[in-house]
C-alpha cells in the first residue's frame, strides 16, 4: 500500500492553492476565493479540477503527492490552480468553451510561476491504478474513444457534439440486429 500524505503536507498543499489564487488574484484584480480541496484522487492522474454537485472542488492524489511531493507542490498545485482560474474567469466573462490546456490555461500557468506542462511523468509502480473501459461513438469526421461512464449517460440521451466536424456522435448500431 502507497504512503499518503500526512497531515502537514496537506497544509503545505492547501497553503501552496490559497498563495496561487492570491497571486492571481493580485495580477488580475479579482477576488477569488478557495474551492474545496480534497485528497481522494486515485489512478493515473495527479490532480484534478472540476465541479460536483455544485461544488467546484481541486483534488489530488495523494499516493503521487505523498511519492513526489516537491514535484506535485511546485507543478501540479498551479496547473490545477490554473484549470479553476481559466473555468472561474472565463465563464464570468460568458466564454462558454475552452480548450483544457489552450492558451488561456497556458497563459494562467505562466502567471503562477509554473511550467505550462500537461503530463506528468512520475513512476506509477506501485500505484492503484484503474484502468477504465472506453466505447467507440463517430462523428462525420472520426471515432472518438468514450469513457464509460459518459457511454452510459449518451446511451440515456445525453447529446455530444464533435469539436472537429460539429455533428452529434453516434453509437454504431449493434450488428447483430441485422
Amino acid at each position: 500500500m502507497p504512503a499518503e500524505l500526512d497531515e502537514r503536507q496537506k497544509m503545505l498543499v492547501t497553503r501552496q492553492a490559497r498563495q496561487c489564487i492570491r497571486s492571481a488574484n493580485d495580477a488580475l484584480g479579482c477576488r477569488l476565493t478557495l474551492p474545496e480541496i480534497r485528497f481522494d484522487l486515485r489512478g493515473r492522474a495527479a490532480g484534478q479540477f472540476c465541479l460536483r454537485q455544485g461544488t467546484l472542488q481541486l483534488r489530488f492524489n495523494s499516493a503521487l503527492f505523498a511519492r513526489y511531493f516537491e514535484e506535485n507542490l511546485t507543478q501540479t498545485v498551479p496547473h490545477e490552480v490554473a484549470h479553476f482560474l481559466v473555468y472561474a474567469l472565463c465563464s464570468k466573462y460568458g466564454k462558454k468553451r475552452v480548450r483544457p490546456h489552450g492558451p488561456e490555461w497556458q497563459s494562467m500557468m505562466r502567471l503562477l510561476g509554473a511550467e505550462p506542462e500537461t503530463r506528468h511523468s512520475f513512476s506509477l509502480d506501485g500505484i492503484a491504478v484503474r484502468r477504465e473501459q472506453r466505447f467507440a461513438w463517430n462523428c462525420d469526421c472520426r471515432t472518438h474513444s468514450i469513457t464509460k461512464r459518459t457511454h452510459l449517460r449518451m446511451l440515456r440521451g445525453e447529446r455530444r457534439v464533435c469539436i472537429t466536424c460539429g455533428t452529434l456522435l453516434q453509437f454504431p448500431a449493434d450488428s447483430s440486429d441485422s
